[in-house]
């Protein structure tokens, strides 16, 4: 006969699928959620005039949105 350890989590699960009288009841708090609003930070500046080496060896600097531009040789 095959056997199969389950975790203990999803062990207790299919028990209480298994026996959906016994299950816990969630209660709901009488007051809704908060939300707090995070206002975006500035972005740090970006400095185009650095030329920086590639792990092959590449030459590139990064443009004003931050993406690799490569240099020709």
């Amino acid at each position: 006969m095959f056997t199969m350890d389950f975790p203990k989590w999803f062990t207790s699960l299919l028990q209480r699928n298994a026996r959906p009288d016994q299950q816990t009841k969630v209660t709901m708090s009488a007051e809704p959620p908060t939300l707090k609003i995070v206002q975006p930070t500035t972005a740090k500046a970006i400095d185009t005039s650095t030329v920086f080496t590639g792990p092959k060896g590449g030459k590139y600097r990064l443009n004003s949105k931050g993406k690799k531009v490569y240099l020709s040789a």
